[in-house]
């Protein structure tokens, strides 16, 4: 999630209107199968993967580029992807901040500045619902597991986990299960669809003003537990991508994504040497754009800056 206080930190990015980060996608496999998951929706494709010698290619011109940092995510898992081990050992050498969004179905000695577990369940049955494998308590021991060896090397990763909530019920059982492991954040954040459509019946509506209201109780109490801005942008929609140059998504064929949720909009390869401007001019249909989104924050902020009252006494 981008909030506005993190990009008001990157202000030269604004001004140069250069990607602050770049979401990477190592692969396109999977060892889960989310039946909610973004890139499922769209055809299969051959599974594939960026080689090291790709990603240090990539990483150069991003940095080159204004890139502060770089998220690994995407269309596939990529703890299992064939490089991943030489690739975070590459960026923790360089010290090059990275993030990572994970299944954790396997275990890695990592120090990113944040891992981001999506659990998506509280036992072996929900979790196999949610995910469609059984790897629950593996998880859960390799979470544990990062906890220690987090502690016995003393450095800084903030470790969270994630569900995507639907119903109140599951929200509970959720933070009552896991209350007692020693992550840094609880993540719960709303369902994603097309332009808001999940929560157009006034069902949908009241589970997620039960599950806000929950949140906001249980955070008093136990401040790990986030109340992601998401829930108050259900229905932002916006003309345009305002702030869609604040980020660069890469495939693992090393494609130009228009945004990671849009991975059939191929803009061209990163090395193009018109990539830039490519992008720049790349115009997308945003009746297609998942909301709420991570650029809704931005996405206002960059709006309102191009609103600013030429009315002297404004202030």
């Amino acid at each position: 999630m981008i909030s506005n206080n993190k990009i008001i930190y990157s202000l030269d990015n604004i001004l140069s209107r250069k990607p602050i980060t770049a979401d990477i996608f190592l692969n396109s496999a999977c060892n889960n199968k989310c039946p909610y998951c973004t890139y499922a929706r769209y055809k299969e494709r051959s599974s594939t993967y960026m080689t090291f010698k790709d990603f240090e290619h990539n990483i150069t011109i991003l940095l080159e580029n204004g890139v502060k940092g770089v998220i690994l995510t995407g269309g596939g898992e990529p703890t299992i992807s064939p490089d991943f081990d030489k690739i975070t050992e590459y960026l923790e050498k360089n010290y090059i901040p990275y993030g990572i969004n994970t299944n954790f179905n396997v275990f890695k000695a990592i120090r990113p500045k944040y891992l981001k577990v999506s659990l998506d369940g509280y036992d072996r049955e929900s979790y196999q619902k949610a995910r469609g494998v059984d790897r629950y308590d593996t998880v859960i021991a390799n979470i544990q597991n990062y906890i220690e060896f987090k502690k016995q090397f003393g450095f800084d990763t903030s470790i969270g986990i994630q569900t995507v909530a639907t119903k109140i019920e599951d929200v509970q059982k959720f933070y009552e299960t896991h209350k007692g492991l020693q992550v840094d954040y609880f993540n719960i954040r709303p369902m994603e669809s097309t332009c808001g459509e999940y929560y157009d019946s006034n069902q949908t509506l009241r589970e997620r003003l039960k599950i806000l209201e929950y949140l906001q109780d249980i955070n008093e109490k136990d401040k790990r537990v986030c109340i992601n801005y998401k829930w108050h942008e259900i229905w932002t929609l916006f003309d345009k991508c305002y702030a869609n140059f604040s980020q660069i998504a890469i495939n693992e064929n090393s494609e130009v994504m228009y945004c990671c949720h849009k991975p059939y909009e191929i803009i061209g390869k990163l090395t193009d040497s018109d990539i830039w401007e490519k992008r720049e001019r790349f115009q997308t249909n945003m009746q297609m754009c998942d909301v709420p989104c991570r650029l809704t924050a931005p996405n206002n902020f960059i709006q309102s800056l191009q609103n600013v009252p030429s009315d002297a006494a404004f202030i």
